[in-house]
């Protein structure tokens, strides 16, 4: 099954709040994203991000299953800034989940 989530119509085209999206996370991307085989994120009408709101977003998917996260998650017309804060949330979850995985 396949859902996918306009960021814009949840947030509108400025992402700066970084309680709001790990509020969102918690509620809804999780259920999706293990309910889903693939989940779309929708940027396209988003205009601006900043890092805390897409690392409450995103980093955690990747964090805890960088294997998994890469599988199911599709992101959809990044541009701009927003491509940048959706890979460095995703450069930062994978380098926890990379540190997490080194033997003590």
């Amino acid at each position: 099954m396949k859902h996918e989530i306009d960021i814009f119509e949840e947030f509108g085209s400025r992402l700066a709040d970084g309680s709001e999206a790990y509020q969102f996370r918690v509620q809804t991307l999780e259920g999706y994203f293990n309910m889903c085989d693939l989940l779309v994120l929708d940027f396209s009408r988003v205009r601006i991000s900043n890092s805390s709101f897409m690392n409450a977003l995103l980093a955690f998917f990747f964090e805890h299953d960088t294997p998994l996260a890469l599988k199911k998650l599709q992101f959809k017309g990044c541009r701009g800034i927003v491509k940048i804060m959706v890979e460095a949330a995703i450069d930062l979850g994978v380098s926890k989940y990379e540190a997490n995985r080194q033997p003590s």
